[in-house]
């Protein structure tokens, strides 16, 4: 499945306005755009995470392009607070792709969904239309789409889909998005105990 991380905003501007509040941005040490100062790391991680003022957070920005079934986007379609949507259409795009259709089986669903996809090429074949085309679609079809969603919302995604509670396919997908950030992104949304002091908790 697809998971790539396309922009994430630079953490300068996170630090930036986490600063605002108290008007320190005399006692930032980021230097250049490239990298985060050891401070102003440590204050996003502390006000943002640890003392959970996670309005912080909104100006860090995600955007994701992932590919994930109907049944997954079913459930990230809940998530609608600072979380941006848009898909490929099957309305334009299923006849497109005859013999061409991806779904996210597993062993067991896997010969119910080959006989549906092969009806859907029949169809397609037949000549329905692809307003039609698309309600034969099952759950596990493949949807791939552009997603954004600002830190704070991620961080909310993450409470509930990494749980082991959660649909295992919504779960996969909160993981491979964890892990698609650069490490010193990914160190902000990972469960761990305390670490403020490795890269500084200073104001």
């Amino acid at each position: 499945m697809k998971c790539e991380l396309l922009h994430c905003t630079p953490l300068e501007f996170v630090a930036h306005g986490v600063r605002m509040s108290h008007d320190n941005h005399d006692k930032s040490d980021t230097t250049d755009s490239n990298t985060i100062g050891k401070k102003d790391y440590g204050l996003i991680k502390r006000v943002g995470f640890k003392m959970k003022h996670e309005s912080v957070l909104e100006p860090m920005q995600f955007i994701w392009d992932l590919e994930m079934s109907t049944k997954t986007l079913l459930a990230l379609s809940r998530h609608r607070v600072g979380v941006s949507l848009t898909m490929r259409s099957t309305r334009y795009t299923t006849s497109k792709n005859k013999g061409r259709h991806s779904v996210q089986d597993t062993d067991r669903t896997k010969p119910y969904l080959d006989s549906i996809m092969k009806i859907v090429d029949e169809a397609i074949a037949e000549g329905l239309p692809d307003d039609e085309l698309s309600l034969l679609l099952p759950q596990a079809y493949i949807y791939r789409g552009q997603i954004t969603m600002n830190g704070r919302s991620f961080k909310h995604f993450l409470d509930l889909r990494l749980a082991k509670g959660a649909h295992f396919q919504i779960r996969q997908l909160a993981e491979d998005m964890l892990k698609s950030l650069p490490e010193e992104y990914r160190e902000f949304f990972e469960k761990s105990p305390d670490k403020d002091s490795e890269k500084g908790d200073g104001i």
